[in-house]
């Protein structure tokens, strides 16, 4: 549950910094566009966005899937680890059907 609890947290941290990242990287751009550009740059500019939003993705990617993969491990662990609980000891229930003869 902990471990479960901790990839939530760390999936709303990274979305939080995707957005925050996006809004910036947006506005930078929307900056140069407000310019004169010739077609070169526009080009220029669009193969930058491309491949930076590629590796954005890539990298968001991997820390969702790490995330993912580090609370399924967890949960995993903490499944095997737990003890097996008798719900009904044997001697209390032998006691028990001797004391019912009485």
């Amino acid at each position: 549950m902990r471990g479960a609890l901790i990839g939530a947290v760390a999936n709303l941290l990274l979305n939080l910094s995707c957005h925050l990242y996006i809004e910036r990287f947006l506005c930078q751009n929307m900056k140069k566009a407000e310019e004169e550009l010739s077609e070169a740059q526009r080009l220029a500019m669009l193969e930058d966005t491309v491949s930076t939003n590629r590796v954005v993705l890539m990298v968001i990617a991997i820390l969702a899937g790490s995330g993912d993969f580090g609370s399924g491990v967890t949960i995993a662990v903490v499944k095997v680890m737990q003890p097996d609980v008798a719900y009904a000891d044997t001697s209390f229930a032998k006691l028990e059907r001797v004391m019912s003869r009485f």
